[in-house]
């Protein structure tokens, strides 16, 4: 008599991307200039297992858009898995873009992503500095076994 549990099929354990969006709004007091602002982290550190499989690599497009503050400039810094910093600068929005609350917005691709900060340039008495942001992720998943 042949068991069903015996004649199992073959799993494909080959890695995959999975891809993942991170939209929202940001709002950075002037008077906290200077100080980094935490956009997004990944929350597994890329290569340690998790259960029975692991995240390899994370990279993405990281799109910000600066609509108006006290700021003359929005800094992005985006942190990739060996810890290096890539900067990027978004020029405080000027004319139509202001009052049509459209703003400024850089749009940039990483290999490795980990970490997602901005930094407003310029400190004021008051006011904020304020945008929109959307991280489009894409991780390789690689299973290690298939419980």
């Amino acid at each position: 008599m042949s068991s069903s549990c015996s004649k199992r099929g073959n799993f494909n354990l080959e890695p995959f991307i999975i891809e993942s969006s991170f939209c929202g709004n940001w709002s950075y007091p002037c008077t906290e200039a200077e100080t980094r602002r935490l956009l997004w982290e990944n929350g597994n550190e890329s290569g340690t297992p998790s259960s029975n499989n692991s995240v390899e690599q994370v990279g993405g497009t990281i799109t910000v858009n600066y609509i108006s503050g006290c700021a003359n400039s929005l800094i992005v810094i985006v942190t990739d898995s060996d810890e290096q910093e890539h900067t990027f600068e978004i020029s405080a929005p000027v004319g139509p873009s202001v009052t049509n609350q459209t703003g400024n917005a850089v749009s940039k691709t990483f290999a490795s992503v980990e970490r997602v900060e901005i930094v407003c340039q310029d400190e004021s008495l008051s006011g904020s500095c304020y945008g929109k942001y959307c991280i489009d992720v894409n991780y390789l998943r690689v299973w290690d076994s298939f419980d």
